[in-house]
């Protein structure tokens, strides 16, 4: 270790003190996000009821689909209703789809619209 001072107890008490001042900073914005996220969506939300309105009716009848599906296929039922084929084609799309409604989100909450591809 050419060159370099030696560490003294001076240096180990700085550094101690300015990792538990970090420590503390990352405590109060760990606890803070949650709530500073939440008046972000209400904002937003606020700002964009219909879009909001829709996007959450979509995510619920995706959700609904996917349960009626997952709980069909874990009784083993055969039998295939007209509507469930509707689904398939729903649940099949979603992964393509996905990508661009996250953009569109981004872009109504303020974001870039950067694409997930």
């Amino acid at each position: 270790m050419n060159g370099r001072r030696r560490v003294t107890e001076a240096d180990l008490k700085l550094t101690e003190r300015m990792i538990s001042e970090s420590y503390v900073g990352l405590k109060r914005a760990a606890v803070q996000a949650p709530e500073r996220a939440a008046e972000v969506a209400v904002g937003k939300v606020k700002e964009h009821p219909l879009i909001a309105l829709a996007l959450v009716a979509g995510a619920g009848v995706a959700g609904f689909g996917i349960l009626k599906w997952a709980l069909s296929c874990s009784r083993g039922e055969k039998k295939r209703e007209s509507g469930s084929k509707l689904m398939d084609v729903l649940i099949g799309l979603l992964p393509m789809a996905l990508p661009h409604l996250i953009g569109l989100l981004e872009q109504i909450l303020g974001g870039e619209g950067r694409s997930r591809r």
